[in-house]
């Protein structure tokens, strides 16, 4: 599959993976350990819409309530963002309420950082460490845990917006240790992200920067993401997958074929078309 080399064979077996509801395999939802399994996807907006719905049933599902934490915005002058591509920012001084109200509706991938404008969290709900913030202290990038708790405060409109977020890490590298918190419980504080250069539905920006955890939901990662992970259970959309590297990555997570499910069909000629001599050199 590195090769794009696959076989006919090879093809028949990975359907034999894709879940359909209608066959045997369809009732591997009903194993626990693809009940709380990340789904590994291509794109952003799909990792984003799965975590929505994922933050809702798990909520639902457990009987917890749903908290949303807002992020607190203020606009950056775009004549004082410097940009690698050419971007149509709104000119604009402030961010008004209806404004805001329009930001915090956007999806966290609206903004190459990926900080969320709300965070719809509850108790032991899956999350995913955004940033690298202390390596030592295992709060990196990619670690993934439970939501522990929260210290929040209250905006002036009543909304809450986080000041620091516990979570309880999922297999850290070390132990680690807080005073006053358990094992491997480790504080998020709320951080000033930016400037950002956030995408609107009209296809412009606004320059702004934004306080909120860097921490988002983990019902579902990109493939991007989920390089350097071993999963028992491996729960793949590769539908949308841009090429063979993606769909490699994606599967290869798996431990094993067993610990495999994959979501919905999938483009085969990205898998046996084969790859240029100069591509294979790079392997």
């Amino acid at each position: 599959m590195r090769y794009a080399s696959c076989t006919t064979d090879d093809v028949k077996f990975l359907k034999t993976l894709v879940i359909d509801s209608n066959s045997a395999n369809g009732s591997c939802f009903n194993k626990k350990k693809f009940q709380s399994t990340a789904v590994i996807t291509s794109l952003n907006s799909q990792k984003d819409r799965i975590n929505e719905i994922g933050a809702i049933k798990f909520a639902k599902d457990n009987k917890r309530k749903l908290h949303h934490f807002y992020s607190v915005d203020s606009i950056v002058p775009p004549n004082s963002v410097t940009v690698g591509k050419k971007k149509k920012f709104i000119d604009i001084s402030s961010v008004a309420p209806r404004l805001q109200e329009k930001i915090w509706g956007l999806p966290p991938s609206a903004a190459k950082d990926q900080i969320a404008p709300r965070l719809s969290l509850c108790m032991g709900m899956p999350v995913m460490i955004r940033h690298n913030d202390a390596t030592e202290l295992c709060i990196t990038r990619g670690q993934d845990g439970v939501v522990w708790g929260w210290d929040s405060a209250e905006l002036d409109d009543g909304k809450e917006t986080l000041k620091t977020l516990f979570i309880k890490l999922n297999k850290p590298p070390r132990d680690v240790k807080f005073n006053g918190l358990p094992k491997n419980v480790v504080p998020i504080p709320t951080a000033m992200h930016g400037p950002l250069a956030i995408r609107t539905p009209s296809g412009d920006y606004l320059s702004v920067k934004r306080w909120q955890v860097p921490a988002l939901p983990f019902f579902a990662m990109t493939d991007y993401a989920s390089q350097g992970k071993t999963r028992e259970a491996n729960l793949v959309d590769i539908g949308r997958s841009r090429n063979h590297q993606a769909i490699y990555t994606a599967l290869s997570r798996g431990a094993s074929a067993d610990g495999t499910a994959i979501l919905q069909g999938f483009d085969a000629t990205k898998i046996t078309c084969g790859i240029s001599g100069y591509l294979r050199q790079e392997f």
